[in-house]
């Protein structure tokens, strides 16, 4: 079986779809790091504090609103809740300029990971057939259920690649043009206030 594997993966590495791939997934990471640093403002200390205050005045506002639904009543208690904490702790909010905000970025695209890989999953099979190569495959001493399942497999680690490619980049570009983040995120937890852990939440 590993040496099935293993054949999949060189033929995996040969094609040129393949590299196109990790190319579209580095364009994309840096790409937006540099983006966020050229065209994103810094936000000041004063910027952040007026903009926590101006989000508890809005949830004041929605929550006098008649006939408001339960699930709204919640956001806005929940919006004014972070928002009074952050300005009774000095808490600035995490902006996107960070290497912590970029690792987020980074986890948000595990959708265009799973799109990227499901393109090579897709033809992994097909060009066997298209290549003529199946039924010299075939012949091996083999069963069809082995093969099937390198080829299974061999994906798998191309995504699992993926995705330590995407780690690595979004952090390393994020330390090189933002440095460490200047913030910290919130949540609720159990209707209490907590700061979160964004590389806890990446891993």
């Amino acid at each position: 079986m590993f040496n099935l594997i293993q054949n999949e993966w060189m033929k995996l590495w040969h094609k040129k779809g393949t590299w196109a791939i990790l190319v579209i997934l580095l364009l994309v990471i840096i790409g937006v790091g540099v983006l966020d640093k050229v065209f994103m403002e810094e936000v000041n200390d004063s910027d952040w504090k007026q903009e926590q205050q101006a989000m508890i005045t809005d949830a004041n506002t929605q929550l006098q609103t008649p006939d408001l639904d339960e699930w709204s009543i919640q956001m806005y208690e929940e919006q004014k809740e972070m928002a009074q904490y952050r300005l009774d702790n000095n808490a600035a909010p995490q902006v996107n300029q960070s290497m912590e905000g970029n690792m987020a970025f980074g986890a948000s695209i595990m959708v265009l990971i799973t799109l990227l890989t499901v393109i090579p999953g897709a033809s992994i099979v097909s060009q066997e057939f298209t290549d003529g190569t199946i039924k010299m495959l075939l012949t091996r001493p083999v069963s069809r259920f082995k093969v099937l399942t390198s080829k299974l497999i061999t994906i798998f680690l191309f995504g699992f690649t993926l995705i330590l490619v995407t780690i690595v980049l979004t952090t390393v570009i994020g330390f090189i043009l933002f440095g460490t983040a200047t913030g910290v995120d919130l949540t609720i937890v159990d209707g209490v206030v907590q700061q979160t852990n964004t590389m806890k939440d990446i891993f």
